[in-house]
């Protein structure tokens, strides 16, 4: 009997400490991520490790734990070191983790939220007719309008949205990211497209080269990312969730060190229509020249074509377009009126000789990645400039128009103007003008003590003037 007492308290204490250690913790079913009661809690040691764990999670849910991952939570990052212990974890009884589709990404990379970059805005939903009830009085009413077939008014479809989560290196570069998104875009527009929706984009024959990533983060501007950089250095605060947009191109590209992307805006100067802006890519390696002729190939809807009086001179002047880049400082909107103020003359990227057209464009600063360049007619420039002295602009007129009138609004500026000059624009003079020349003026009333002047025993004295506003001081 004696033998068997330190066996039995052996036993004990393994119970104690296999109590002590055995945390519970809940978990949820990932194609049902919203149920997170949905199970009992699962007990394990906590010297268990996170492979065990998640092996023992996908035994009880019948799922392949190779195609499963651990979260703390659902938006949390990645539980990457399944080496590790749930105690050294800090995974406490009464936790829970979050089981989510997706093989675990190695150390040293990151899963990605990859979205679906537009330029062009959300269509807006068209206003739904009333429906009026035909047996109902309808003097003084159109005729009803039962279904919105019957009025023609179609509502634009749904732009799909695309969300993927993507792995990606911190040390990959960002070529090796757009081969591994080729499949899971090319999937999700096959889904879209089966379910109906209508694509932004073509999907034959879309390859990884028809991808440019652009940087998701808010606040960024949607910047482009370059082949050749690594992820890490491109994508500040690179963690896991980090959001990069992808944008499906017409054509194939594939961006070079010395490749930049520039916005072109061309601008109509006889329709008085400055268009939304054009991304070109541009090769910093090739001439002035070579830069213009492209812009002239793909702008050459803007030059003005030559009449039949013109084909018949054999001297009739040629149109060539005019290029100019804005300034790099911040500054008003770009519109018509300040394309008119610009120095078109004092441009950089203009090639009257020979020798200009073979300035290398790595020497001219304003061929940059993001810049603005306005681009127009040179023939219609000059019969807008000389029409100019017999009348308003067609920007002008155009710009009058959308005001309501630029007399008013000239008036108004004007006298704002003149306003501030008499005086400030809240002060006296500024509120004589506005009244046509009335000045307001302070009332000063008079108030006489005939007791002060009984007190001061003097009959000829004076009464004291005490202004409104101002404290009486005290008699003896």
């Amino acid at each position: 009997g004696t033998s068997e007492d330190p066996q039995k308290k052996l036993g004990i204490l393994e119970l104690i400490d296999r109590i002590r250690n055995t945390t519970h913790l809940r978990y949820n079913h990932p194609d049902r991520p919203q149920y997170t009661e949905e199970f009992d809690p699962v007990a394990v040691s906590k010297d268990c490790t996170l492979t065990e764990l998640k092996g023992l999670i996908a035994k009880l849910l019948d799922l392949d734990a190779g195609k499963l991952h651990l979260r703390r939570y659902e938006t949390g990052p990645q539980l990457k070191a399944e080496s590790r212990t749930l105690q050294e974890l800090g995974l406490s009884d009464s936790s829970s983790v979050f089981v989510a589709h997706g093989a675990p990404c190695a150390p040293g990379e990151h899963l990605l939220k990859v979205t679906l970059y537009s330029k062009d805005p959300p269509p807006r939903k068209l206003p739904k007719p009333i429906e009026v009830d035909p047996k109902a009085d309808t003097d003084g009413v159109d005729e009803p309008v039962k279904k919105e077939e019957d009025a023609g008014l179609a509502l634009p479809p749904p732009r799909p949205k695309m969300c993927l989560h993507v792995p990606g290196q911190a040390l990959g570069t960002v070529r090796t990211l757009r081969q591994r998104l080729e499949e899971p875009v090319v999937n999700w527009a096959t889904e879209m497209q089966k379910a109906g929706h209508a694509l932004p984009f073509e999907l034959e024959n879309l390859t990884w080269k028809r991808l440019r990533l652009r940087d998701g983060m808010a606040g960024k501007g949607f910047a482009i990312l370059r082949d050749e950089r690594k992820l890490e250095p491109s994508l500040l605060g690179l963690a896991d969730g980090r959001e990069v947009a992808v944008q499906v191109l017409d054509q194939d590209e594939e961006l070079t060190p010395d490749d930049v992307i520039i916005n072109v805006r061309p601008w109509r100067v006889k329709e008085a229509k400055l268009h939304a802006p054009t991304e070109v890519k541009v090769d910093r390696s090739k001439t002035l020249g070579h830069l213009l002729d492209s812009l002239t190939e793909r702008f050459k809807g803007i030059l003005q074509s030559s009449d039949g009086e013109s084909k018949e001179d054999e001297e009739a002047e040629e149109d060539t377009l005019e290029v100019l880049p804005l300034p790099t400082t911040g500054g008003p909107p770009i519109t018509i009126a300040r394309c008119e103020k610009l120095r078109w003359g004092d441009s950089r990227l203009k090639a009257p000789t020979p020798e200009a057209r073979e300035t290398p464009l790595i020497e001219l600063r304003e061929v940059r990645d993001g810049a603005t360049i306005v681009v127009r007619s040179r023939l219609a420039a000059v019969a807008a400039s000389a029409s100019q002295k017999e009348g308003p602009s067609p920007a002008t007129t155009t710009t009058n128009a959308a005001v309501g009138g630029g007399g008013l609004q000239s008036q108004i500026q004007a006298k704002a103007k003149g306003l501030a000059k008499a005086g400030g624009r809240f002060g006296p003079a500024a509120f004589a003008k506005a009244r046509g020349g009335r000045v307001e003026r302070g009332l000063v009333i008079r108030v006489e003590k005939p007791e002060m002047e009984a007190e001061a025993g003097s009959p000829d004295a004076k009464p004291k003037a005490v202004d409104e506003g101002q404290p009486e001081e005290p008699t003896n």
